[in-house]
C-alpha cells in the first residue's frame, strides 16, 4: 500500500517502520523451541507461564509512581529475553512507562528507556510478521497484531517530548500524521478482508480503527496539556482487574510533569454489560467518532483528506464536531468523583460522573 501523501512532508516513525517491516525479507529461521509451546488452542494461557509476564499483568492498570517504575524496569529486563512478540511488547511498554514516570532518573536516562522500548516494538513487529508468514502462521492468525505493535512507535516522539518537558506543535502534528497514516492502512485492510469474506479479521481491524480514530481526534485538538497515547500492554488486557481495562490513556501534563492520566475505553457500540463493567470513560466509535455516518473508514478518510490539504466540504465540519463531542465527554467525565482509594494514590483517575451520565445516557450503566 502507498504511503499517504500528506500536505507536509515528514518521516513517520511508526507507519514507515511498519511498511518497511512488511516488505523486508526475513530469512532467519523461526525459533521452533520457543514457538512450540504456543501451538495449541490454549496458547493464550501459555503466555502466563512466563513469570515476569504474569507479574506484569497482575499489576493494577494504573500509571505507576517511582517505585512501580523501578519494578517495571526489572520486568522489562526479564521479558525482553523472550522470543514471543506478546512478551516483547510487554517489555517495551514496561520500559516506556518507566521512562514516563520514573522522575528519580535524569531526563537522559528516561529518554534511553523510551529508546529501548522503540527497539523492542520494532522487534515484536518483525517477529510477528515473520511468524504469520511461516509454516506456523495458522497458530498466530491475528493480522492486526503487527499494527498494534507498530502503533506505539508513532507516539515515542511524544513520550520523549513529555520526558524533556517540551511538547511542541510540530511533534503533535507529526504524531497526528503518523496516526492518520495508520488509519488509512487499516481502512485498506478492512476492505480487503471484507472482499475475502473474513469476518473475524475484518472485525479485528474495525475495532482497531475506532481506537486510531479516537487518537486522531485527540491529537487534532493540538493541546499540549492533554497528550493521548495507546494504553499500556497490561491496561489493554482483561486477565486481571478487568474493570480497569482501557484502550487509550490521556496524559494531563505541564512542562513534563504528569498531573493525572485519564483512561478511555473505545467501543464500536457499548452494551449495558460494558457500561457496568468499565470504570474508564467509554467513547462509542459509531456514535461519537463518525464524521459521515457510523463507518470508521469514513472518519479515517476525512482525516486523510484534511491532512492532504484537499478536504471535502463535510470533512472539516465532521472532524470539528467529533472533536467537540470528545472534548465535552472528557470534561464531564472529569467532573465525577474518584471513589476508589487506588485511584487516589495513582496518577490514573477513574471517575464516576453523574453529570456525564445525565448528558449522555448512552454511556450510563
Amino acid at each position: 500500500m502507498e504511503r499517504p501523501g500528506f500536505a507536509y512532508d515528514t518521516t513517520l516513525p511508526g507507519y514507515d517502520v511498519l511498511q518497511d517491516s512488511f516488505h523486508e525479507r526475513l530469512d532467519i529461521p523461526v525459533d521452533v523451541d520457543a514457538v512450540e509451546p504456543f501451538l495449541s488452542s490454549e496458547s493464550h494461557r501459555t503466555y502466563l507461564e512466563n513469570n515476569a509476564f504474569h507479574r506484569y499483568l497482575k499489576m493494577h492498570k494504573v500509571t505507576t509512581g517511582i517505585s512501580g517504575a523501578k519494578e517495571l524496569q526489572v520486568l522489562g529486563r526479564e521479558l525482553e529475553g523472550s522470543y514471543m512478540p506478546t512478551h516483547t511488547d510487554a517489555a517495551a511498554w514496561a520500559y516506556a512507562e518507566a521512562g514516563l514516570t520514573d522522575t528519580s532518573l535524569s531526563a537522559v536516562d528516561r529518554v534511553d528507556l523510551v529508546t529501548k522500548a522503540e527497539a523492542l516494538w520494532e522487534r515484536a513487529l518483525k517477529t510477528d510478521i515473520h511468524l504469520q508468514s511461516s509454516e506456523y502462521g495458522v497458530f498466530f492468525d491475528e493480522p492486526s497484531a503487527a499494527y498494534r505493535y507498530a502503533l506505539p512507535l508513532a507516539f515515542t516522539p511524544l513520550m520523549k517530548s513529555v520526558v524533556i518537558g517540551n511538547v511542541t506543535t510540530p511533534v503533535l502534528q507529526r504524531t497526528l500524521a503518523d496516526t492518520v497514516a495508520f488509519s488509512s492502512a487499516v481502512s485498506d485492510e478492512i476492505r480487503r478482508y471484507d472482499e475475502a469474506d473474513n469476518v473475524n479479521a475484518k472485525n479485528m481491524f474495525i475495532g482497531l480503527l475506532h481506537e486510531i480514530n479516537a487518537l486522531s481526534t485527540l491529537l487534532y485538538m493540538e493541546d499540549p496539556r492533554y497528550i493521548p497515547m495507546p494504553s499500556t500492554a497490561r491496561a489493554d488486557t482483561g486477565y486481571y482487574h478487568p474493570s480497569q481495562t482501557h484502550d487509550i490513556m490521556v496524559l494531563n501534563q505541564h512542562w513534563g510533569t504528569i498531573r493525572k492520566v485519564i483512561p478511555i475505553e473505545i467501543k464500536a457500540k457499548a452494551s449495558s454489560r460494558d457500561r457496568r463493567r468499565y470504570r474508564s470513560l467509554i467513547i462509542r466509535g459509531k456514535m461519537h467518532l463518525g464524521t459521515n455516518g457510523a463507518d470508521p473508514t469514513e472518519t479515517a478518510a476525512s482525516f486523510e483528506r484534511l491532512l492532504d490539504g484537499a478536504p471535502e466540504p463535510h470533512d472539516a465540519a465532521g472532524i470539528e464536531r467529533i472533536a467537540t463531542e470528545v472534548r465535552e465527554l472528557l470534561r464531564l467525565y472529569q467532573q465525577g468523583v474518584t471513589p476508589e482509594a487506588l485511584a487516589m494514590r495513582s496518577l490514573t483517575r477513574f471517575h464516576k460522573s453523574s453529570s456525564l451520565e445525565r448528558a449522555h445516557p448512552e454511556i450510563a450503566p
